[in-house]
């Protein structure tokens, strides 16, 4: 997959795992209660940031080897 792609597909995952989780964490709101999530939406944002870190570090590796090439 290309790193722009890829950037893109973590970007979408985290923005939807968080539209989820503000979801779930005001859909019981009140004003004295301990909010407990279910287990998913925090995991889906983080599956998205690690997507997002991962397309990040492929590009400098990219980025790396081309400045590598043209200096020899």
């Amino acid at each position: 997959m290309n790193t722009v792609w890829e950037s893109r597909f973590g970007s979408l995952i985290s923005a939807a795992g968080s539209i989820w989780l503000v979801a779930e964490a005001t859909s019981y709101f009140s004003y004295f209660t301990i909010i407990i999530l279910r287990p998913g939406p925090l995991e889906l944002c983080c599956l998205g940031i690690v997507t997002w870190l991962h397309a990040k570090y492929r590009a400098t590796l990219a980025e790396g080897s081309s400045e590598h090439a043209t200096q020899e």
